[in-house]
């Protein structure tokens, strides 16, 4: 019986969950909205992908938890790709501040930037090779 009462508890807090999403609908037209629906997307896809990653993959090559220890490796890859997106975003940050101290200076004129017909057919930068 009190297998029945938690099932029910686990399912109800799922269900309010639920609404904490659709309580951010009066925000969509206003620029949080489009951060939060970033934040949300990131959840997402780090909870799908840990779940796969622990829990579905060695499932289904049928690895058993207590012979094969793949919590640890998988745990191993996990820290990978986060180690791999901080540096990425470290990176970033950093290549940001270098180009904000140059001012965006440019040796080249008006006249050698594509023009705006240019660009919008798709011809931005790309020589004729008869006419120069």
């Amino acid at each position: 019986m009190p297998l029945w009462g938690y099932g029910f508890l686990c399912v109800t807090v799922i269900s309010l969950c639920s609404l904490v999403g659709a309580s951010v609908v009066p925000f969509m037209k206003k620029t949080f909205y489009k951060r939060l629906l970033l934040y949300f997307i990131a959840l997402a896809i780090g909870t799908l992908y840990s779940n796969a990653l622990f829990q579905l993959i060695p499932e289904a090559f049928g690895f058993n938890p207590q012979e094969n220890d793949y919590i640890s490796k998988s745990a191993v890859v996990f820290g990978g790709f986060y180690l791999f997106f901080f540096t990425e975003k470290v990176l970033k940050m950093l290549l940001k501040q270098k180009d904000q101290h140059h001012h965006g200076h440019s040796h080249y004129g008006p006249e050698a930037l594509p023009s705006k017909k240019d660009q919008e057919d798709g011809r931005a930068g790309v020589q004729d090779p008869f006419w120069g």
